[in-house]
């Protein structure tokens, strides 16, 4: 068995409840901020984020009863069933004094729905009307796209994106669904360039032409630029302008009124940093997050804090509406930039060993991740539990286990998928190069052989003969091996090929 050495275990117990379980799970990292006092009135709190998995809802690591829940989804009355892992959605709770945590409220809107118009596999992204949308290791896809990536995708198809933006005005898709041809076409977004005399504005690169739209929930505000609104319509012109029936104000200054509370009420918000002034005072998600002396940190340092870290913080809204974070914790991705606290994904999809419900770990290919209340949780096998987690798994499940090194005496599982066997035991590997000779390598402490049908790749999709690829390779590179398990922490390379920084 293999174990990735670096510092101690952060164990925690994971129970995953039927749905309309009433225990909060917190996320296990740190010491959690203690509970009101008995016979407090319960907490206000607002949680924003994907869904990693179900029973009720689990977000951000904590579980939402969502009993009495009101579901709205793309500003319509909606149900549970109609989220799904990945889905990207504000939660209006309380917290009582023993920690259990009752949603009011899960609110979803999806970042853009429309047809695709371009797609790039080698940097993974795609290009939905006029938006950028990055697709990363945590990305979920429905089961109507086959392979569950860009490659199951086409231009032209209709598409559902769930996520955030990034400060470039990237989306990075937390979930993308394939619509049926003809659907509806919606962008939210933050007004730019607004033309008044020609009644267009634009977000990112598309324009809207709002000439012929209702306005919704506007109040007392005007049309301007900075709002975010969520912008509806069925049709481009020739201009491949989006002609909208319908703008509907969703927040002030870029930011999402569902998201901010009240003084002295909490809020958990996973985002990505867009605007930077200093590591005390940064937007993440829209939200203005101040942080002090009194701030935790998990798994980076405040020098850690920049433009396009992916981050989750916790803490109290002031008097202003800035979020006083009480706890800042660093996740593994960050969108256009590189930084040391956002590690290289490491992937393994092949049989599992053993798992752990006692000390919360995965044992796949010999190698052992540590999963915890935020890790995400698909079910795509023929079983297709909804409610699905770590109790469900067992010794033999085939699995696409994704994750990163964040610190922990060994990798966490930020992913796992459970799927039906694939035919001929594949396999696949993706992780950085530990050490390689002129005919095999090692990654993740498997060693990797290859032989005379192995076929190789460089970082741009170029076919390469051994010779080259292993003149190529360095030490450090990221590698995607794809082939047949021979054992414990073996395996024989059908395919070979170094990976670009953005790929997953």
């Amino acid at each position: 068995m293999k174990t990735i050495t670096i510092t101690a275990l952060l164990g925690a117990s994971i129970t995953l409840a039927a749905c309309g379980g009433t225990s909060a799970t917190p996320e296990p990292v740190g010491a959690p901020p203690p509970p009101p006092p008995v016979g407090q009135n319960p907490t206000p709190t607002t949680a924003v984020g994907p869904i990693s998995s179900f029973g009720s809802v689990i977000v951000n690591g904590v579980r939402y009863n969502t009993d009495n829940a009101d579901f709205v989804i793309n500003g319509k009355s909606g149900t549970q069933a109609d989220l799904a892992v990945g889905s990207y959605v504000t939660v209006e709770a309380s917290v009582d004094s023993s920690g259990n945590a009752t949603a009011q409220s899960v609110k979803y809107n999806d970042e853009v729905q429309g047809p695709i118009s371009s797609i790039d596999t080698v940097n993974n992204r795609m290009v939905v009307l006029g938006q950028t949308v990055i697709i990363d290791a945590n990305t979920s896809f429905d089961n109507q796209i086959t392979p569950k990536s860009l490659l199951g995708l086409a231009v032209g198809d209709v598409v559902e994106i769930s996520g955030t933006s990034d400060a470039d005005g990237n989306i990075i898709a937390s979930r993308v669904e394939r619509e049926p041809a003809g659907s509806e076409y919606e962008i939210r977004g933050v007004v730019s360039d607004l033309d008044t005399n020609a009644q267009t504005f634009k977000i990112n690169q598309l324009t809207i032409d709002y000439s012929q739209a209702v306005l919704e929930d506007f109040g007392t505000n005007t049309l301007v630029n900075g709002l975010l609104v969520d912008a509806e319509g069925t049709s481009l012109n020739n201009a491949d302008a989006l002609i909208a029936t319908k703008v509907e104000y969703e927040g002030a200054d870029g930011r999402d009124d569902d998201s901010v509370g009240n003084e002295n009420d909490e809020a958990e918000i996973n985002g990505i940093v867009t605007e930077f002034s200093s590591s005390s005072n940064f937007k993440l998600a829209g939200v203005t997050i101040i942080t002090n002396a009194s701030t935790r940190y998990e798994y980076g340092t405040a020098a850690d804090i920049a433009l396009n870290v992916r981050l989750e913080a916790e803490g109290r809204y002031n008097a202003d509406q800035a979020l006083v974070a009480e706890e800042i914790e660093f996740k593994n991705r960050s969108s256009s930039s590189s930084s040391s606290s956002n590690n290289t994904d490491i992937k393994v999809e092949t049989t599992l060993d053993a798992v752990s419900t006692a000390s919360n770990t995965v044992t796949i290919f010999g190698v052992d991740f540590e999963v915890d209340a935020s890790t995400r949780y698909e079910d795509d096998s023929r079983a297709n539990l909804r409610t699905f987690g770590l109790s469900n798994l067992a010794a033999g499940d085939y699995l696409e286990v994704k994750g990163y090194d964040r610190g922990g005496s060994i990798l966490y599982a930020s992913k796992i998928e459970r799927d039906d066997p694939e035919a001929g035991n594949e396999s696949e590997v993706e992780a950085p190069v530990e050490s390689f000779t002129a005919d095999s390598l090692i990654v993740l402490g498997i060693t990797v052989s290859t032989n005379a049908s192995t076929r190789y790749e460089d970082a741009n999709d170029n076919n390469l003969s051994r010779s080259a690829f292993f003149n190529l390779l360095r030490v450090g590179d990221v590698v995607e091996a794809e082939g047949t398990k021979t054992g414990a922490n073996t395996m024989d390379a059908r395919e070979l090929s170094i990976e670009s920084p953005d790929d997953d």
